[in-house]
């Protein structure tokens, strides 16, 4: 008896754990002349590894499509391992309308069709499609769909495709003497930079005495005594993923998230006053909707950079 009480459990968890996680896709179809398209989707895949670790199978089934509505639900592909695309063959009137490709995001939610089409374009190499590279176009919908948050791009974890936070530029330039100047053009960083920090030949992080930004992203980094090492820049020559708040004669400013733009964990990695020297706040502070505030030791005038 208590083996088959044991045997009823273990198969009960199996069930529990089995089903993977869904997306649905629900739309309206409809045909170029305004009326409802009927008649079924052809959805194969290859096999993957769900992000729940569900083995899924290749696979082919069909989806009927009854005055235009059509609803299905599908493992997310994009979250996979590796990541995956479903093919999606539209059929009427027994013949192939067209052909398209899916990358189904996970979402509680329903998405409509254009949150999870991709434009596809392939080359094939000598040979025919035998070596053929091929490569998706994401749509702006997908990412949004994906969870992202202001100031976030599609990136690659290694997993999957996910929203993440964009990845400034980085400038890393040689330290000796008391005095090194970067030219803009050199960096090419644009005009709002922040040194990130400085490490000596043994790896020993040091602050330097004095950093000066010109208006037009010049770089002067000195110090009291010789310095020898290595010092990092960070900017972003198109702004994206950068916000330059500017104030006047203040103790304190706060910034708004969605101002920003930046997500819920900006960063502020510089402030210069209004001759373009370097000085550090006096308290910086983010609360869990990534609203900032900044506060200084004594009014300032200038601004400060946050990535």
């Amino acid at each position: 008896m208590f083996r088959r009480s044991l045997f009823a459990v273990a198969l009960l968890a199996c069930y529990a754990v089995a089903a993977p996680v869904l997306t649905t896709i629900q739309d309206v179809l409809y045909k170029a002349d305004g009326t409802r398209f009927n008649g079924t989707l052809t959805i194969s895949c290859s096999s993957f590894q769900a992000a729940d670790n569900s083995a899924i199978m290749m696979q082919t089934f069909t989806v009927r499509v009854i005055d235009g509505n059509v609803r299905v639900q599908l493992v997310p592909s994009a979250t996979s391992t590796p990541p995956i695309v479903y093919s999606v063959t539209y059929n009427s009137n027994g013949r192939v309308q067209s052909q398209e490709t899916w990358s189904v995001p996970a979402s509680a939610t329903p998405l409509r069709l254009g949150a999870v089409r991709v434009a596809v374009t392939s080359s094939a190499t000598s040979g025919g499609t035998a070596g053929a590279s091929t490569s998706y176009a994401i749509l702006p919908d997908q990412i949004a769909a994906g969870g992202a948050s202001a100031g976030q791009a599609l990136v690659y974890t290694g997993a999957g495709w996910q929203p993440r936070g964009i990845t400034l530029n980085r400038y890393a330039f040689p330290v000796s003497g008391t005095s090194v100047y970067i030219a803009a053009i050199y960096h090419g960083l644009g005009s709002n930079v922040a040194l990130l920090g400085c490490q000596d030949a043994g790896g020993a992080v040091f602050q330097p005495g004095g950093i000066h930004v010109d208006s037009s992203g010049d770089v002067t980094v000195t110090a009291a005594v010789s310095m020898s090492g290595l010092c990092v820049l960070s900017g972003s020559p198109s702004g994206v993923g950068q916000y330059v708040a500017s104030f006047t004669s203040a103790t304190s400013i706060t910034l708004i998230a969605s101002t920003l733009g930046l997500g819920l964990t900006p960063t502020v990695p510089a402030c210069y006053d209004g001759l373009g020297n370097w000085f550090e706040p006096g308290r910086i502070v983010v609360d869990s909707s990534g609203d900032v505030t900044i506060a200084f030791a004594v009014a300032q005038t200038g601004n400060c950079i946050l990535q």
